[in-house]
């Protein structure tokens, strides 16, 4: 774990020694979402997440996606997953250009009762049409989060992220989160989060202030159920 931990201090120190003073841009926004979850093994799991998001304070929708992926489980430290991501971003026109994203994960999860501590490393792409054509993304993003495990209802967290543009060799983007994840029951999770994100290695950074709001139902029961075995039966004579 002090691995983890050492690499994203390293990379919230770079990300911040690259911050300037020059002038800035600040935006309020809101990220809405709604998703389904089933288990395929004890260990696999599939999902699917649709999920909108407005801007100019909260006024015109920048983006809005629909989601796909799995997650497999390793062992009780290790989880691994992707997800492919269709989502129409707006133009600066009003319109809408088509973006297509592909990520892959890497968690690392630790417990020390009443806290949790989750390290995610993500390697995404992103292809689409931009005003001079197409154009590939390249993202390294590495997130911390430290949740309190309360045995209640209510799970609060605070967490950072930091975006390393691979292409061009520079941090663009931080990320301050606090927020929780309300377990309504065994099906029903609702998470509500506070944003802090900035922008890097831009002219006028943007400074935006999110509000999120997402909700989450886990379908009952496991698609491969391990066979039970069956008990012998006893010999009616003895050999």
């Amino acid at each position: 774990m002090t691995g983890f931990i050492k690499r994203f201090y390293f990379i919230g120190c770079a990300a911040a020694i690259c911050s300037s003073g020059v002038a800035q841009v600040s935006d309020a926004e809101l990220w809405t979402g709604a998703g389904i979850r089933k288990n395929i093994t004890k260990k696999l799991s599939v999902h699917f997440e649709e999920q909108v998001r407005m801007n100019d304070n909260i006024s015109s929708i920048k983006n809005y996606f629909s989601q796909v992926g799995a997650a497999y489980r390793l062992n009780k430290y290790l989880k691994v997953s992707g997800a492919y991501r269709f989502k129409n971003v707006q133009r600066l026109d009003g319109t809408y250009r088509v973006v297509n994203r592909l990520h892959g994960d890497v968690r690392f999860r630790y417990k020390a009762k009443p806290i949790i501590v989750l390290y995610r490393a993500r390697m995404q792409v992103e292809y689409g049409q931009r005003n001079n054509g197409p154009r590939t993304d390249y993202y390294d993003r590495n997130k911390l989060t430290l949740k309190l495990d309360l045995d209640k209802m209510f799970s609060p967290y605070i967490s950072s992220e930091v975006y390393l543009d691979i292409t061009a060799k520079q941090f663009d983007k931080v990320r301050y989160t606090i927020g929780t994840d309300l377990d309504l029951n065994k099906r029903n999770e609702v998470t509500i989060f506070y944003r802090i994100q900035r922008e890097f290695n831009v002219n006028n950074p943007k400074y935006s202030y999110i509000i999120g709001l997402s909700y989450l139902y886990k379908l009952k029961g496991r698609l491969i159920k391990k066979k039970k075995k069956k008990k012998q039966k006893a010999s009616e004579s003895e050999q």
